[in-house]
């Protein structure tokens, strides 16, 4: 009896693992807004796509601390429809990125060169990005 369990669990782990993309084989598209701080620091907002879908939108909201300005870079791959609010009191920046598809999207977020944090999403499934700054 043990045996069958082990067996069955066996199983669906293995199925489990199989399931999830293998998403380090894309090649990928990046388009970086920047968020100039009060401070004067820099904070890239980089967004990622895979190449076969960088003619897709990205949705992207950027919640930025309070007298921030966007710099938003016409030269990326990716059509970007950003919103930026420049109203957090905490000296924090919130980035969502939403695709308008199912396709992964991914985020990195870096102050003056040092990356603070990045993450990947799952197909069609927004990614949220919430780091403190200097």
């Amino acid at each position: 009896m043990k045996k069958k369990w082990l067996l069955l669990l066996m199983v669906v782990l293995l199925l489990a693992v199989s399931a999830v993309p293998a998403l380090a084989g894309w090649d990928w598209c990046y388009d970086d807004p920047v968020v100039v701080l009060p401070n004067g620091n820099t904070v890239n907002v980089e967004v990622a796509v895979p190449k076969e879908d960088a003619s897709q939108p990205v949705f992207m909201y950027i919640k930025a601390p309070f007298g921030s300005t966007l710099e938003e870079d016409e030269s990326g791959d990716i059509p970007l429809y950003i919103f930026f609010d420049p109203s957090d009191m905490h000296y924090r920046i919130t980035a969502v990125a939403d695709p308008s598809g199912m396709y992964p999207v991914g985020l990195k977020v870096s102050e003056n060169g040092q990356v603070l944090a990045e993450k990947t999403g799952r197909p069609g499934a927004p990614v949220h990005v919430r780091v403190r700054v200097y």
